[in-house]
């Protein structure tokens, strides 16, 4: 149930062909949350095929929460989680030509929201950046 009802958003992100190697850091806006939305980040790497993209989410985040008994402890491992995965990326040098390949997952906590009549018409906002410097520079 996990996997359907989840809202899942691909994101590749492809540097020219005459582009000098570079880096990337990606970073999101969790500001405008409220507590309403989960979200989970999967880096899925470097020129990835589309047969090999993540698609069983319930997995990893059941892997992810194992092991803790309160929702904050699992919300916190989730958060965790995903910031191991955005760290990641700045480390990576990306040539001329490649992608990098990242889906966002969102659930509805609909245990933290105020749920009115209206709850399948709710709208959040996840603000995400997208930083490319070349492989030499910083991004200070």
């Amino acid at each position: 149930m996990t996997n359907i009802m989840a809202s899942v958003q691909r994101y590749d992100v492809l540097l020219d062909d005459e582009s000098p190697q570079a880096l990337m850091n990606i970073t999101i806006d969790e500001s405008s949350l409220d507590n309403g939305l989960i979200y989970l980040f999967i880096f899925e790497g470097i020129d990835v095929d589309d047969n090999s993209l993540t698609t069983d989410f319930y997995s990893i985040i059941d892997g992810i929460v194992s092991g803790y008994s309160t929702k904050a402890d699992q919300l916190q491992a989730i958060k965790d989680y995903n910031m191991q995965a955005l760290n990641l990326i700045p480390t990576l040098n990306i040539d001329a030509n490649s992608a990098i390949t990242f889906q966002i997952i969102a659930w509805g906590d609909y245990d933290s929201v105020d749920v009115q009549e209206d709850y399948l018409d709710l709208v959040f906002t996840l603000d995400v950046e997208i930083d490319i410097v070349n492989s030499k520079g910083d991004f200070s």
